[in-house]
């Protein structure tokens, strides 16, 4: 690192709100994400009454985001208590990082780094990069109400529990929204860089050396007739470095609970190129059915593993009704291998990918005739 970017980074100045950027604007109107594949973002009336959000939204006033450094504690990630030098609350939403070896840190941060200017945004208001150049978060005033994320990725080792992820996320409320109800999430993205290299070509074949792109969500099934709880992961794909279908699923029993997992169950996804977009281009707009994607899950027939056995699992007939399904959290972002633990030669190529992520929601129609979500009607 130069003396002139040791120089930039910032500690213990205190910042005031009439000197940091958004504080010199005026408030900015409401911006909804559009439904169409690529579509821009583009200004609108505020939310009708009759839509809820089930998360924080990740706005303006949300920049002040928390910092996890790969630790865990009561089985939850361990957020540090130190937050960024910036004007504000602190945010609902944190910066999860698992398997980094030089973790983003808050008291690490630059403003208006000049080597990560976009051409589009401009250069960020705030960098958080790590010393070793592996991981970067970068924050840019967007182009309506909703500020932009940039997260880099690279290296990563293969494990057991993955490759190294970074993530933007929230968890709910403790009250957290069944899914009975119509509910669309929404993002902005866009590749900035999508670098993967071997060198064997098979290690790309067989994921040694991977960069991913997704949404993932917690969620919890409860068998309304045994009060059973089962956990599950539900993963959106965006990007995928293989450029195949991502689909699959998992599942391991722990003290006779299956666990799942599964990643990209709606037929006909159409992902994002793993490629960087062009310069100017504008975030492309997704939009994403959460009813299909649990019905998807709920049909679902799994192979579950643990304690040396292995057995077919479906969850009864009880998953088709959404109204016994709730959300826990929402994570997106980054994960990226490139070297397989405990491997006589572990490095196996290289990877470097960068993901701009814009207004992360998910939204309920709660309107009085809003028709009733089900796997039957409006499910896969």
């Amino acid at each position: 690192m130069t003396q002139a970017r040791q120089d930039r980074m910032t500690t213990t100045r205190s910042v005031t709100d009439a000197s940091w950027p958004w504080r010199r604007r005026a408030v900015w109107g409401a911006v909804s994400v559009g439904l169409a594949f690529g579509q821009p973002a583009r200004a609108e009336m505020p939310p009708r009454v009759s839509e809820t959000e089930v998360f924080p939204r990740l706005s303006e006033d949300a920049v002040r985001i928390r910092f996890h450094l790969g630790g865990v504690r009561d089985n939850a990630p361990d957020i540090s208590p130190v937050l960024p030098d910036m004007p504000g609350p602190a945010s609902a939403w944190y910066l999860a990082q698992w398997q980094k070896r030089d973790p983003l840190r808050p008291e690490r941060m630059l403003r208006a780094d000049p080597a990560a200017t976009d051409p589009r945004l401009g250069p960020p208001l705030v960098s958080f990069p790590s010393a070793s150049g592996e991981s970067r978060l970068d924050i840019y005033r967007g182009e309506g109400s909703a500020p932009v994320f940039g997260l880099t990725s690279a290296g990563g080792t293969l494990t057991a529990a993955g490759g190294a992820n970074v993530f933007l996320s929230v968890n709910a409320a403790e009250t957290a929204a069944s899914l009975d109800a119509p509910t669309v999430y929404r993002v902005g993205l866009k590749l900035t860089q999508a670098s993967v290299a071997a060198r064997d070509p098979r290690s790309l074949d067989n994921g040694d050396v991977l960069a991913q792109v997704f949404t993932g969500f917690t969620l919890r099934f409860t068998d309304p007739a045994t009060g059973k709880v089962t956990p599950a992961f539900l993963q959106i794909p965006h990007a995928d470095s293989r450029e195949g279908d991502p689909t699959h699923r998992q599942c391991s029993l722990s003290n006779g609970t299956a666990q799942l997992l599964t990643v990209g169950g709606v037929r006909g996804r159409r992902l994002l190129p793993f490629a960087a977009a062009a310069p100017e281009a504008p975030l492309a707009s997704l939009a994403f059915d959460l009813n299909r994607e649990v019905c998807a899950l709920a049909r679902a027939e799994f192979q579950c593993s643990g304690g040396g056995a292995s057995q077919r699992f479906r969850l009864p007939a009880s998953a088709m009704d959404l109204a016994n399904w709730r959300i826990g959290s929402l994570y997106i972002g980054l994960e990226t291998q490139d070297s397989v633990e405990k491997a006589p030669n572990p490095v196996r190529g290289s990877v470097r990918v960068s993901l701009q992520v814009s207004d992360p929601r998910v939204s309920q129609d709660v309107s009085p005739t809003r028709r009733r979500a089900t796997c039957t009607a409006g499910g896969e």
